[in-house]
């Protein structure tokens, strides 16, 4: 009797595998809504590129801070690139989209910068290519598809902060004796 047992676990578990590293390979590939950000990798050019969209809302997509829409997500053809000129490494680049029917903005990033405090953006990347991004342009959610707006950014990285390197002492060194230089140089003019 045990034997029998032993033997149908041992069946369900073995039926069971499959299944189970089905589900994990398609999670895997299904991008989550990332409250992450989005910094400059190497100092220099980024390029973004429209990919796709699933809308029938008409979305303008910007770089915050800048003047002026990268592109409309009704009009940009599929593998249109866009420069959108250098940066320092580690600056954030933080995206929005303006639904030009229904008058909402939406920022990729944390919740709380949009208007329903809901994740807008998702991300997904491959070794060795550039950011995937795409956005949900519906209030409350919508469908979270987030196919209504899709593009991809080159020399970039996702963070929930930027990576900053960490000083070398010889830095520390310099700075210290530039205080020590400036403190004598005080000491000198006081005494004159």
């Amino acid at each position: 009797m045990r034997v029998f047992y032993l033997v149908t676990i041992l069946m369900i578990v073995t039926l069971a595998m499959p299944a189970v590293a089905s589900d994990r390979k398609n999670s895997a590939k299904s991008p989550q809504a990332s409250s992450k950000s989005i910094f400059v990798a190497k100092s220099g050019e980024v390029i973004l590129t429209f990919l796709s969209k699933s809308a029938t809302y008409s979305s303008d997509l910007f770089l915050a801070g800048s003047h002026g829409s990268i592109l409309n997500n009704q009009t940009a053809v599929s593998g249109q690139k866009f420069s959108l000129g250098s940066f320092q490494a580690d600056t954030e680049l933080v995206f929005k989209i303006f639904v030009n029917n229904t008058g909402h903005t939406f920022f990729n990033g944390v919740a709380a910068n949009n208007p329903d405090n809901m994740l807008h953006a998702v991300y997904s990347r491959r070794a060795g290519k550039p950011l995937i991004v795409g956005f949900e342009d519906l209030y409350g959610g919508g469908d979270r598809d987030f196919n209504d707006l899709i593009f991809s950014i080159s020399n970039v990285y996702i963070c929930a902060t930027p990576i900053v390197a960490v000083p070398e002492p010889e830095t520390y060194a310099l700075l210290l004796a530039g205080v020590f230089t400036i403190g004598a140089l005080k000491r000198r003019k006081a005494a004159r």
